[in-house]
C-alpha cells in the first residue's frame, strides 16, 4: 500500500504486507510478515494479527498478536502486544499497556514519569496460555457434570434396595 490506511479499514493478506504510510484505527492481517513504514495510531481501535515478523515505526493504542519478532524503530504507548518472538524497541520508549513475549523484551526507556501502568511479561506464550485455559475451562465444565452426576446417584449409593426398584433402562 503506497500510503495511509485510513480508520475503519480491513487489511487482510495471505502473504506480507507493506504499508508506506500511516496505520489508522484499522484491522491489518497477514499470514506472512507487516511492515508498516510510518506508524500506527490505533485509538484503542486497531488490531494487528501476523504469523511472522512485524516492523514499524511506532504504536499508539494498538492490539498486536505476532507469531514472529516485533521491531519498533521510536516507540510503543499504551499498546496491548501477545508475541511469540521477541519485542524490541532498542532506541525508543515503552510507556503504558501491556507486553507479552516469549522471547524477551528491549526498550531504552521503560515506564512513565506520569505513573501510567506499565506491564512487561518477558516469556510468556499467548498460544500455550490460551490452550491451557480452553483446557481449564473443559476441566470445569467435566467436574460440574461428575457433580450432577454424584447428586443423582448419592441416594441410590445409600439405599441399595432402591437400585432393585428402579426400571431396567435406569440401572
Amino acid at each position: 500500500i503506497m500510503g495511509d490506511v485510513e480508520d475503519g479499514f480491513k487489511v487482510c493478506s495471505r502473504k506480507d504486507i507493506r504499508i508506506n504510510g500511516l496505520v489508522g484505527a484499522s484491522d491489518i492481517e497477514a499470514e506472512g510478515d507487516i511492515l508498516i513504514a510510518g506508524g500506527c495510531n490505533g485509538k484503542g481501535k486497531s488490531t494487528i494479527s501476523c504469523s511472522g515478523n512485524f516492523e514499524t515505526k511506532y504504536l499508539n493504542e494498538c492490539y498486536v498478536k505476532c507469531r514472529g519478532d516485533i521491531t519498533v524503530r521510536n516507540e510503543i504507548i499504551s499498546s496491548d502486544i501477545e508475541c511469540l518472538g521477541k519485542v524490541s524497541a532498542r532506541i525508543g520508549s515503552v510507556r503504558g499497556g501491556r507486553l507479552r513475549a516469549k522471547k524477551g523484551i528491549e526498550a531504552l526507556d521503560i515506564g512513565s514519569d506520569m505513573g501510567v501502568k506499565t506491564v512487561l511479561i518477558p516469556g510468556d506464550d499467548y498460544e500455550l496460555n490460551e490452550k491451557c485455559s480452553a483446557i481449564d475451562r473443559e476441566i470445569v465444565s467435566i467436574n460440574n457434570e461428575v457433580e450432577q452426576v454424584s447428586k443423582m446417584i448419592l441416594p441410590l449409593l445409600k439405599d441399595k434396595d432402591m437400585i432393585t426398584k428402579l426400571p431396567e433402562e435406569q440401572k
